[in-house]
């Protein structure tokens, strides 16, 4: 559904949306509960139509790319809104 700032979808766009959706919510069951009897449903899904196959492995790459989040160190201490002076880097070099 659109909101109110945004235009409202076509069918294909809606029929995309719906599909992205049904992705992620079998992502997230296949998570919680992985057994054969989802297994069995999403392998019918996802044989129905390409497009499925191709929602749920965008759905398992975003999850790959969040795990990869956060197991990465975490960012120095610097505010983006302030440029690095002079003393900045000399205090850096003393370090």
């Amino acid at each position: 559904m659109a909101g109110a700032d945004q235009p409202p979808q076509s069918e294909p766009e809606q029929a995309e949306a719906l599909r992205e959706e049904r992705a992620a919510r079998y992502f997230a069951r296949q998570l919680d509960d992985p057994s054969p009897l989802l297994g069995t449903e999403i392998d019918a899904w996802l044989s129905e139509d390409p497009r499925n196959a191709i929602a749920y492995a965008r759905m398992a790459q975003a999850w790959d790319k969040a795990a990869l989040l956060r197991s990465a160190p975490p960012a120095p201490d610097h505010d983006p809104r302030r440029p690095e002076t002079h003393a900045d880097r000399q205090g850096q070099d003393q370090q």
